[in-house]
């Protein structure tokens, strides 16, 4: 007898959490009902605007480079990165921006930060991520965790019930 799945759960983390989220907000190429809930945890709101967070960090950290117009720095590494992705993975970055397809997203989602993500900080992706996002959802901000550090027992306990 053959047995069938009636629906799954997706559970992604930092890229993979955008991926699931880019995924379920294009509803029209899959059966919305097949997703039962999401849990994505440290995702990004926009692959550009992390890309810029990114490249103001090493300025703001590398003495040689401040002497260089913000502007123009980022200008310059945004266009190597863009190349580069466009490339090798044949698109463009700033086509992957999980805040766009959050107003279009109903499946029941968890969203999972670390308070002390300095990769991909709560303040400028999850939480407007669940803010914009149009289905139910939780927002889970974790302590003294940050973007790599193992999720506490709690939050695997906390997704299992969700």
């Amino acid at each position: 007898q053959q047995q069938t799945v009636s629906s799954i759960a997706l559970w992604g983390r930092s890229m993979g959490a955008a991926t699931a989220l880019l995924f379920a907000g294009n509803s029209s190429k899959y059966d919305p009902s097949l997703i039962a809930g999401m849990v994505l945890d440290s995702s990004f709101a926009d692959l550009t605007q992390l890309f810029r967070e990114m490249v103001g960090r090493v300025r703001s950290n590398t003495c040689s480079l401040s002497r260089l117009p913000m502007n123009l720095m980022l200008s310059i590494a945004l266009r190597a990165i863009q190349r580069s992705i466009q490339k090798q993975a044949g698109f463009s970055p700033r086509h992957v921006s999980p805040i766009v397809h959050a107003p279009h997203c109903f499946v029941p989602a968890m969203f999972v930060a670390a308070e002390q993500d300095v990769m991909i900080p709560p303040e400028t992706h999850a939480q407007p991520l669940s803010e914009h996002y149009a289905g139910d959802k939780n927002l889970v901000l974790l302590q003294d965790c940050d973007h790599n550090a193992p999720r506490p027992k709690f939050l695997l306990d906390s997704a299992w019930f969700f």
